[in-house]
């Protein structure tokens, strides 16, 4: 199955670098969620050093990694909905 293996910060966008090789971005955390839910993260899924100096990829300060929890926290939400 396709799942995400690597998280990047680029143009103001988190990346979710798949396993086949396809990228998916959003800057928007329910986007985010719905890509959670539909390729989930790969055992040994990891983020970039870009997810900590995002602000040197296009985020204010350094909230990449805020905004990734954020879609994390809903991709749970719509998980237990979804049963």
């Amino acid at each position: 199955m396709n799942k995400i293996d690597f998280v990047t910060a680029n143009d103001g966008k988190i990346q979710f670098h798949l396993n086949d090789g396809e990228v998916v971005a959003s800057s928007n955390a329910v986007t985010l969620a719905k890509y959670i839910n539909n390729y989930g993260f790969d055992d040994d899924c990891y983020c970039g050093s870009s997810m900590d100096f995002s602000n040197c990829y296009g985020f204010k300060n350094s909230d990449a990694h805020e905004i990734l929890q954020k879609a994390k926290d809903i991709s749970n939400i719509i998980w237990v909905l979804r049963k």
